[in-house]
């Protein structure tokens, strides 16, 4: 088993860690990407407002899908800067509950321990839900854009 000094000076197995520093990595990606998604698509939104003077038929469901898209793209965006956030926290927390872990030999504290476990859970869940909500609000946006170039397309 491979160790690694680099907490404290504490040897902390790599196994340990490696999974959810390599998952919390891959979450991370993927929400910076659907916030490049969601600003690329706040940007049509706005040229698509300077080259098109709106529908003839159907100004309702044009405005709405239009509203509906720059919240959803907003909110994205939102949500994957608060996402990377809340994963740095997650990083920070999951250190600290290491660091407690390879103390625990010195002083056995279990209570300490449990909070931490319990709290490393709820930070989980929680960039777990902002990455979902990321994805939901993504989906939205590009199911308004496209429902506003259909619009176009059929001339309503």
């Amino acid at each position: 088993m491979e160790e690694n000094t680099s907490l404290m000076g504490q040897p902390v197995p790599r196994d340990d860690y490696r999974a959810d520093l390599d998952l919390l990595d891959r979450e991370t990606k993927f929400s910076t990407e659907l916030t490049r998604i969601a600003l690329l698509g706040l940007i049509g939104f706005t040229l698509g407002f300077g080259f098109d003077f709106g529908p003839r038929r159907a100004p309702f469901l044009w405005l709405l899908a239009t509203g509906i898209g720059y919240l959803g793209f907003a909110s994205a965006v939102f949500l994957g800067f608060a996402h990377r956030y809340r994963g740095l926290e997650l990083l920070e927390k999951l250190l600290r509950a290491l660091r407690l872990r390879s103390d625990a030999a010195s002083r056995p504290d279990e209570s300490s321990a449990r909070r931490e476990k319990h709290g490393l859970q709820e930070e989980s869940r929680s960039v777990q839900r902002l990455l979902a909500g990321c994805v939901l609000t993504t989906m939205i946006g590009v199911g308004c854009f496209v429902l506003r170039i259909l619009f176009w397309w059929l001339g309503l």
